[in-house]
């Protein structure tokens, strides 16, 4: 049996989707694949131990993505694969498995690492159908049942081509990384946040209900990311007075001995698509409070057992859940006691079986 896979990724730039590309090939790699990696850009930021040869790079000079770019994508994949042969082929984002489909193997699984659908450009949507009806694409992997049961109401080739599996930690490894020296000053107590800065993350929720917040007189709250919207955060937190109170970190290329450390986890976020960050804290037992938004927090967090789950957009139910935390610290250590006990089913070992057990199934 051929037993080389080909993934297919954007870069290695740090990211949830491109991390799990690592989490998933190398956990394949280990177990008998041959697995190979077929960049669109030379960026790899991620630290990792994959061998040169394993790693092709379509457009290794600073070629922003663009029509150009994707062309040469298009054309290089087509040429790799037919070098390659691969036994199947792994496109790990919503656009690398449209790129995939180039590659012209018999044998392609897609993943949708978002819900392609809500994103404002109509041709991502176009491309999201074309990737549903291209007749070697056998099955399409979504992190999360919300986004698998959103998509199967779409067509009929989503219907039958779905199949859910969740995203992947590395628990060992971020334990590991966690207990580094923290790469910036911490405060001796506060809560933490984490995500690109941008309208997606909704960290202007959470700011506003820190600051009504009694954590707020106890705490101080760290924002690990960076983003567009960044300046307009500042500004948000200086006309609240809590310039010293709220702290934004700005990228962290180890962000976790700063979450491990803290009291608290909170994600505000008005959708996600699975939502690592979440497992992140929870495998270091920080509880997380999160919104109920589409899709994932409500597949990893069991609300009152391992974390809480707030009204996506509700400033009232965030706020309340904070003081719960600041007011009863044993609210908080039973959050941490249901971390303890939770998360086993998204742990590499648990997630590898699920796609050794699909790729079993592929003739």
């Amino acid at each position: 049996m051929n037993k080389k896979i080909l993934i297919v990724v954007g870069s290695f730039k740090t990211g949830g989707a491109e991390r799990m590309a690592i989490n998933t090939g190398e956990s394949l790699h280990q177990n008998g694949y041959e697995v190979h990696y077929f960049l669109q850009r030379g960026i790899i930021e991620i630290p990792n131990q994959i061998d040169k040869e394993r790693i092709y790079i379509a457009n290794p000079g600073k070629v922003r993505f663009s029509f150009l770019s994707h062309l040469i994508s298009i054309f290089k994949i087509f040429y790799f694969s037919l070098k390659f042969k691969p036994f199947v082929v792994i496109g790990y984002t919503h656009f690398s498995s449209f790129i995939s489909c180039f590659s012209f193997s018999r044998r392609i699984i897609a993943r949708f690492d978002i819900y392609p659908y809500r994103m404002n450009k109509p041709y991502k949507h176009l491309m999201a159908s074309f990737v549903s009806y291209w007749p070697f694409v056998l099955k399409i992997i979504v992190p999360s049942y919300g986004i698998g049961n959103k998509l199967k109401s779409i067509n009929s080739k989503f219907q039958k081509k779905i199949h859910t599996i969740h995203n992947s930690i590395d628990a060992d490894k971020i334990k590991n990384l966690a207990n580094a020296s923290s790469p910036i000053e911490l405060p001796e107590r506060y809560i933490s946040a984490m995500g690109r800065i941008r309208i997606q993350k909704n960290f202007e929720l959470l700011i506003d209900a820190f600051a009504a917040s009694e954590i707020s007189k106890t705490h101080k709250l760290l924002i690990i990311g960076d983003g567009p919207k960044k300046t307009e955060m500042l500004k948000m937190i200086h006309s609240y007075g809590l310039d010293d109170q709220i702290i934004i970190t700005g990228f962290l290329s180890n962000p976790f001995p700063v979450v491990k450390n803290s009291s608290l986890f909170v994600n505000p976020s008005l959708y996600e698509s699975f939502c690592n960050v979440i497992l992140e804290a929870a495998i270091l037992d920080v509880p997380v409070i999160a919104t109920d938004c589409e899709f994932g927090p409500s597949e990893i967090i069991k609300n009152g057992y391992n974390g809480i789950l707030v009204e996506n957009e509700n400033l009232n139910e965030l706020v309340k859940a904070l003081d719960s935390i600041a007011l009863n610290e044993n609210i908080r250590l039973s959050l941490v006691e249901g971390c303890k006990k939770s998360f086993a089913e998204f742990e590499l070992d648990s997630i590898k079986q699920n796609w050794l057990q699909l790729l079993e199934s592929i003739k």
